[in-house]
């Protein structure tokens, strides 16, 4: 990959049910290491506030890319010559990413069960998923290369947990020369057991240790209206390109109190972070502009 002054590419990396505080688990169980030495220790991260509604979390973070009857995308936002693709661990997401302006999605299955669903997926296929990730990019295959390129990451069926899966994948990736250097990695991870609205209430209310004044956050809204806010999981995201991304103090994705109290990224809707993706890397407007 050619080295350019600014980035024009991203790769964004949900994660579902990556890691559940209610019941101990820690990063350290997922073998995740790279990941928080190589992107959280060099990005900066911040806090994803889902909506308490009937969707799913992976749902959430891709309908800012939803085409609208008329062809229109939510906010208008988006340039017309953003080129997109997809990749999928689970054949359940496959309809999450039609319904968006993605255009090629490719599955991700065992290499020798194709068309079978009910498999497993191996370590051994980070390999050939990140030469498929950097094809996306780099137009190898044929087609028009793909700006930004989404990835979902599903627990079902896969041998290691998800984030392990996604810790091997992004080692892989970086050790492809100008990965990590020219193209905007966020990697969102879907947290259960830590209450967003809990440690609201807490500034609030003095039990932190402090008393003060706080209005209502922008992640509390959608424009002007107010939104319900599901407390039972959060999103960690993370930004990560060196010379683009501000560094924040935080080192490790188990560490979820520091990424509420010290990330660069601070909270927002869970659904906006796109938005804010499509802007570092010049393909939209800014967001609330």
């Amino acid at each position: 990959m050619e080295q350019s002054d600014s980035p024009s590419k991203a790769l964004i990396v949900y994660v579902s049910e990556g890691i559940h505080f209610s019941q101990q688990q820690d990063t350290a169980a997922c073998s995740v290491q790279y990941l928080d030495e190589h992107v959280v220790a060099r990005g900066c991260t911040g806090i994803g506030v889902y909506c308490d509604d009937s969707t799913s979390g992976e749902e959430q973070v891709m309908r800012s890319l939803y085409v609208q009857q008329g062809g229109e995308d939510p906010l208008r936002i988006y340039k017309d010559n953003v080129v997109m693709s997809g990749f999928v661990t689970h054949e359940d997401q496959v309809p999450i990413l039609e319904k968006s302006r993605v255009g090629k999605i490719q599955r991700i299955f065992h290499p020798d069960i194709q068309e079978n669903t009910n498999t497993h997926i191996s370590v051994d296929s980070v390999d050939s998923v990140a030469d498929s990730i950097m094809d996306a990019f780099c137009n190898t295959t044929g087609g028009d290369a793909s700006d930004i390129v989404c990835l979902l990451v599903s627990p079902k069926h896969m041998e290691l947990s998800p984030l392990g899966w996604t810790n091997d994948l992004i080692r892989r990736l970086d050790a492809i020369e100008g990965f990590s250097s020219n193209v905007f990695l966020c990697l969102i991870t879907e947290c259960r057991g830590f209450d967003i609205l809990g440690k609201e209430k807490e500034l609030l209310d003095g039990t932190s240790g402090l008393s003060l004044i706080r209005p209502p956050q922008s992640f509390m809204f959608r424009g002007a209206s107010k939104v319900p806010i599901d407390s039972s999981k959060v999103g960690v995201f993370v930004y990560r390109l060196p010379g683009s991304t501000r560094i924040d103090d935080v080192e490790s994705l188990a560490d979820i109190n520091g990424v509420y109290s010290k990330g660069g990224g601070k909270c927002i809707q869970i659904e906006r972070i796109l938005y804010e993706v499509a802007y570092k890397v010049g393909h939209s407007l800014k967001y609330g502009a």
